[in-house]
């Protein structure tokens, strides 16, 4: 699997999770304590988030304790 199609695929995870929660990408950056275009990036797969904000993100989806 292509780098770019790891991260549209968790790009896509995030999202659906994100939906499933009932949050909107402005909650989740809130809850995660990480900026909007942080969690636009991921989604998008445009950009993977640093280690502790990609921490941080799982955490806020109750991926992680």
């Amino acid at each position: 699997m292509a780098k770019g199609d790891e991260l549209s695929r968790v790009g896509a995870a995030v999202a659906a999770r994100r939906g499933q929660l009932g949050m909107t990408q402005q909650e989740l950056a809130d809850t995660a304590g990480v900026d909007l275009k942080t969690v636009y990036n991921l989604e998008s797969g445009t950009r993977w988030p640093i280690a502790r904000n990609r921490i941080a993100i799982s955490a806020a989806l109750r991926w992680v304790g």
